[in-house]
């Protein structure tokens, strides 16, 4: 796991933060609504995990990402939103 503050500044642009994630292969793991506008632009991506309820307890968004990594490849995920 790679938090955006750990490789970019704070207030750094949600577009580039998601471009930066595609290119490590990473799925933006996010509860900012933003996201689903993006996505809905059509900007390709290595995935995007949008958790719906902001105030999501850990324990619910460590099985959700469990669960997804299960069950998707890296290539399934490609321009893949879910809905957490």
């Amino acid at each position: 796991m790679i938090t955006a503050q750990e490789t970019h500044p704070p207030g750094e642009d949600d577009e580039m933060l998601l471009k930066y994630a595609t290119s490590v292969g990473r799925v933006m793991c996010t509860y900012d609504k933003h996201f689903v506008d993006i996505a809905k632009s059509g900007i390709s991506h290595a995935g995007i995990a949008y958790f719906v309820h902001t105030h999501s307890e850990i324990g619910y968004v460590i099985k959700s990402l469990a669960a997804m990594a299960e069950h998707y490849t890296a290539d399934m995920m490609e321009n893949r939103f879910e809905y957490l």
